[in-house]
C-alpha cells in the first residue's frame, strides 16, 4: 500500500510540475532551442548584441527543469517510504535528471518523439524510481 500511495503522489507531482510549474516558470519555452533562436534573431536584427554567446543556453534550462522535476517527483516516495543513503539518493536524482533532460530534448528540440512517448517515458521513470526506493528501504 505504501508503494502505491508513493507512486500516486509522485504522479500527481509530475503532472503539477511538467504541466503547471514548468509553464509558470517559462522553462517550457526556455528549454527549447527554437525559443532562443527567435529571441536572438530579434536582438540581432536590431543590432542589440552578439547573440552567439546564447547558442547553448537552452541546455542549461533543460537541465534545470530536469533537476527540479527529479527532486519534486522523488519527494513523495522519500516522505512516504523513507530515505535511502545520501549516495543512493544522489545517484537516483542524477540519473533521473539526465534521463529527463534527454527525453525532453528528444521532444522539444530534436522532434524525435511526441507528447505521448514523452509522458510514457516519464511515467516509467517514476515507477522505476519509486520501486527502487521501496526495495532499498
Amino acid at each position: 500500500m505504501t508503494f502505491l500511495l508513493a507512486l500516486l503522489a509522485s504522479f500527481v507531482v509530475h503532472v503539477i510540475d511538467d504541466f503547471g510549474l514548468q509553464h509558470f516558470t517559462h522553462l517550457n519555452e526556455l528549454k527549447q532551442k527554437t525559443w532562443w533562436i527567435e529571441q536572438c534573431y530579434v536582438a540581432k536584427k536590431y543590432n542589440y548584441l552578439d547573440t552567439s554567446i546564447y547558442k547553448y543556453d537552452y541546455i542549461v534550462c533543460l537541465i534545470l527543469h530536469a533537476f527540479k522535476w527529479s527532486c519534486l517527483t522523488i519527494l513523495p516516495g522519500l516522505l512516504i517510504i523513507g530515505f535511502p543513503s545520501a549516495l543512493v539518493l544522489g545517484i537516483l536524482i542524477f540519473f533521473n535528471t539526465a534521463l529527463h533532460a534527454i527525453i525532453d530534448d528528444l521532444k522539444a528540440n530534436r522532434f524525435a518523439i511526441n507528447l505521448i512517448q514523452d509522458q510514457v517515458a516519464h511515467v516509467l521513470q517514476i515507477i522505476v524510481t519509486i520501486f527502487l526506493i521501496y526495495v532499498i528501504i
